[in-house]
């Protein structure tokens, strides 16, 4: 008997009379007669990525999005003028910061003239803060708007492009989607505007504050400061191409686990994961090493900071936290403007596609080839949506809540059964993301050393400098040994646990029972891919970046405290606030959200995704300003009851400098969590789609499971 999941392949010759018959033959025999129609049928929409000049692309790109008249022109203008304010404030918070420094390094604590001070630069700096707060809303507000108005411009425009074209039903398919997919590309691009707009602002402010206050130490700072992915394509390619060649076959039986085929596309996967691993302990090697280079630029531009200020070419040690600062968030938005600049570069070449693409139109011969080849790449499967799962009788394991965790593991355990080696290096993996969350606090704690051999009367300071910067350079290197070995171990238990969800999934797509919905076969290939990608993340990054981001915020907390009660008290309930925010807005925008979509599917089979209302990008705003700005609010805030406890004596300026720093760094980490949450909550939605799959097989196949 069928189980609610039972899913069927067959050869779909567009015959209700004939039967489904099974293909013995290589997948590459089927083409061989046909190659040369499909690349003349397809040499007239590869057109359209032929190289042009940029400044071609980017009037193309220009016009499109402008297309709507002056107003558009405006909008993005006032987004671009809002983005180049916030990137400035938010560059030159940094240099009050610096200054409260210096005041509390060289001012006398019970002293009018320390409070006097104190309270101007805090003053200051909770002016720019609101400043860089409103303009942060509205530039994300402008840009966003922006984006949704082209989208929707560009989607009434060219609804019925792929009609025009051609009359082949799946190849109107395939310009439909290449279509949607150039026009979100365009969508990220136009928003990216804004972004790219300023993070080159602060580029520009943060250098220019630099090489202000100290040019030799900023060119100190800045001195100091893919084999591996074309061969796992290569060998994902192939694993996909077998993947393809079974499908099509459709004659495995699914209480049989010793099926040849399936062990060899187990191999040629495992083959793959080779790569994958090393491409993975390559990225903690990569990250590592950057924390390592920063950990010891910081530490040396620290030292020949003093150094200068012990030759008196530099008169204020607030000058030299104002450079590594600078160079710190310089560092951090190159780092970004490379994506933002990939993400722009896609919506101009995306723009030179849509132009070009209404004066596309095929002949009919190779429309009537391309309709043959279709059907041969075509076959049958059973609908396996969330409908089909939801209908699971309420004792099934996974639908009680309270067993929701048991029926993971369970299914963890099922694919890791035969790998017992991969438990452990799941537990050593958790174990090097918790001294992970180690990095943040030491980073403080030696900052904060570096604060106190600086602070008056600066007693054998060059001395302590050059300790802090041994400390410095030896914290980095352990932290770049750590990241390498976790991403090597956190990379072989996802990958084979990938693995087994891919093998597992073709297992129970491939049963000789009858069909009931229609699959190209490179769309299931490319589901299950993306099932088993999202499914192996939630082990690792998310799970590891949970638990590093938890100790770090923890342990910063933890050493707030322990300097200093009064500026750790109200940082906490300061990011207890902002965390509560940000899962409300999360909640109310995922709740309008699906309430609008669902709204609109009662009247409208059609459901456009991507139109968010205007009125729901105002919590968003929020988040994104509150995500952009919290730092320094909460800079202002301690820094003005440090100016307090200090002038009156309850504290020392170290102390009070130590839970400041620690506060902002919990801070810094915590505001990410909704993120996080939410790509869990993905991952884990389609590890426990494949492991109801699982558990749903006949009885004597649930003891078949494929391990990684």
């Amino acid at each position: 008997s069928e189980g609610p999941h039972s899913l069927t392949l067959t050869i779909n010759n567009h015959s209700d009379e004939e039967k489904s018959k099974t293909c013995d033959k290589h997948i590459e025999s089927q083409f061989l007669q046909t190659d040369s129609t499909v690349d003349r049928a397809e040499e007239k929409l590869t057109r359209n990525y032929r190289h042009r000049g940029f400044c071609t692309n980017l009037r193309l790109f220009l016009h499109l999005v402008c297309e709507d008249g002056s107003r558009m022109v405006m909008l993005l203008l006032f987004s671009i003028i809002c983005a180049l304010l916030s990137g400035c404030c938010l560059s030159s918070t940094i240099v009050f910061t610096g200054r409260i420094k210096h005041v509390l390094l060289t001012h006398a604590p019970k002293t009018e003239g320390f409070r006097m001070r104190t309270f101007e630069q805090v003053y200051i700096l909770a002016s720019l803060t609101a400043f860089a707060i409103v303009a942060n809303f509205c530039t994300y507000m402008t840009s966003n708007f922006f984006g949704n108005k082209v989208v929707l411009n560009l989607r009434k425009k060219y609804v019925s492009c792929a009609e025009k074209i051609c009359s082949n039903e799946h190849l109107q398919n395939d310009i439909n989607n290449e279509l949607n997919e150039k026009i979100q590309h365009i969508h990220s691009g136009s928003e990216n505007i804004a972004a790219l707009s300023r993070s080159m602002a602060i580029v520009i402010a943060s250098s220019f504050i630099s090489f202000y206050h100290e040019f030799r130490l900023t060119l100190v700072m800045l001195a100091l400061n893919q084999l591996l992915d074309g061969i796992l394509r290569g060998k994902a390619a192939r694993a996909a191409h077998m993947e393809k060649e079974l499908l099509l076959l459709s004659g495995i039986d699914e209480r049989s686990y010793g099926d040849e085929r399936l062990l060899r596309l187990s191999d040629v996967l495992h083959g793959a994961t080779r790569y994958g691993i090393m491409k993975e302990g390559w990225n903690g090697c990569y990250s590592g090493i950057m924390c390592f280079l920063v950990f010891t630029a910081v530490g040396c531009g620290m030292l020949y900071g003093g150094y200068l200020l012990e030759k008196n070419i530099v008169v204020r040690q607030g000058d030299i936290f104002i450079v590594v600062l600078s160079i710190a968030l310089l560092a951090n938005t190159t780092g970004a403007i490379t994506s933002q600049w990939r993400s722009f570069m896609n919506g101009v070449n995306a723009a030179n596609y849509i132009k070009k693409l209404e004066k596309l139109e095929l002949d009919k011969a190779n429309s009537k080839s391309l309709q043959k080849i279709f059907t041969r790449n075509e076959i049958a499967v059973t609908d396996l949506s969330k409908m089909n799962v939801s209908k699971l009788s309420i004792d099934h394991p996974s639908c009680k809540s309270n067993r929701k965790i048991a029926f993971f593991t369970n299914g963890t355990n099922k694919v890791l059964k035969n790998n017992h080696h991969d438990r452990l290096y799941m537990a050593f993996g958790f174990m090097l993301a918790a001294v992970h969350g180690l990095e943040l606090p030491a980073y403080n704690v030696i900052m904060g050393g570096v604060f106190l051999a600086m602070l008056e009367p600066r007693t054998d300071m060059m001395h302590k400098l050059f300790y802090t910067m041994l400390i410095f350079t030896f914290t980095g290197f352990a932290i770049l040994i750590a990241r390498t070995i976790s991403g090597v171990l956190s990379g072989i238990v996802s990958e084979h646990i990938s693995v087994g969800l891919r093998v597992n999934l073709v297992r129970h797509h491939a049963r000789p029972q009858m069909a009931c919905k229609k699959f190209d076969v490179e769309d299931v290939v490319k589901d299950d891919a993306s099932k088993a990608t999202n499914a192996k993340s939630f082990f690792h990054p998310h799970a590891t970046r949970l638990v590093s981001d938890a100790v770090s915020i923890l342990l910063n907390i933890i050493i707030g405290f322990i300097f200093s009660w009064e500026v750790a008290l109200i940082g906490t309930i300061f990011i207890l606030i902002c965390f509560i925010i940000q899962l409300k807005i999360a909640n109310s925008t995922d709740g309008n959200k699906y309430a609008k979509l669902n709204q609109k599917k009662g009247k409208d089979e059609k459901v456009e995704g991507w139109e968010i209302p205007f009125t729901t990008n105002i919590p968003l705003a929020i988040n994104y300003s509150l995500m952009q700005t919290s730092g320094f609010i909460i800079q202002t805030i301690c820094y003005a009851l440090t100016a307090y406890i200090v002038s009156n004596g309850y504290k020392y300026p170290n102390e009070a400098f130590m839970s400041v720093i620690a506060m902002n760094g919990a801070l810094q980490r915590i505001i990410l969590f909704p993120a996080l949450f939410k790509q869990i909550s993905k991952s884990c939605s389609s590890a426990h789609h494949i492991f109801t799959l699982i558990h749903s097989m006949p009885s004597s196949s649930k003891t078949a499971v494929y391990p990684a």
